[in-house]
């Protein structure tokens, strides 16, 4: 294998570990998005 193979595979890779990790932190935080509007219409409800 050439170097050159080996440095783009060596990116693609952390491509697609970088695009993951974004991923996943975007998930998170629309996760907590959910549930702070959960408990919004839990107060709502309470205090309907």
């Amino acid at each position: 294998m050439k170097l050159k193979q080996i440095i783009q595979i060596g990116f693609s890779i952390a491509g697609i570990i970088g695009s993951l990790f974004l991923l996943k932190k975007r998930f998170a935080s629309l996760k907590e998005q959910m549930i702070t509007i959960k408990d919004k219409h839990e107060l709502k409800k309470e205090n309907g």
